[in-house]
């Protein structure tokens, strides 16, 4: 069982994947220095969850918890992970992740890097196997677009996690 910092829970969200799903907003999000379309402070421009962004705030959950809180309601079938950046306690999420994927679950992540930054950071090779769809890439205000399904701006891409990684490139879902 791990913690994991949550800015905010969406129980029952019709918009951040198919269907219902439970929505977690994770706690912190920061990039390495210099990330391309990122602020300053390694954020997004125009993130809709600045709030979210302070590594040193958020309610504090178990895996286990965010687990039940998902199986308690049958309508919800997905679970979303979005933030602040998920990727940022990807170690945490692990846990709470493998035990979604084995219940058959599917679960969504949206992230600022992209598919290609993802397969420089060790965790996420660990968190992967368990991850069903990627939103990736930052949002990018002049790039926005209503016209998206579950994505801000034109840039993101709806990727097909396994098959990503199966084929060391991203397979658009």
């Amino acid at each position: 069982m791990s913690n994991l910092k949550v800015f905010g829970i969406v129980e029952e969200d019709s918009v951040n994947a198919p269907g219902i799903s439970l929505s977690v907003f994770l706690q912190g999000c920061w990039h390495p220095e210099g990330t391309p379309e990122m602020d300053e402070h390694g954020h997004c421009y125009g993130c809709h969850n600045p709030q979210s962004h302070p590594r040193d705030s958020g309610e504090i959950y178990t895996s286990d918890a965010l687990y039940e809180l998902l199986k308690k309601n049958p309508l919800q079938k997905t679970l979303v992970l979005s933030g602040g950046e998920p990727i940022c306690q990807a170690k945490e999420l692990v846990d709470l992740c493998k035990k979604v994927h084995e219940d058959g679950y599917p679960i969504w992540l949206y992230s600022g890097y992209t598919f290609e930054q993802l397969l420089t950071i060790p965790e996420w090779r660990d968190l992967a196997p368990y991850i069903t769809v990627l939103v990736d890439g930052p949002f990018i205000p002049s790039l926005k677009s209503l016209r998206l399904k579950h994505r801000g701006s034109k840039n993101q891409r709806l990727l097909d996690v396994q098959k990503s990684m199966q084929k060391g490139k991203p397979i658009k879902k």
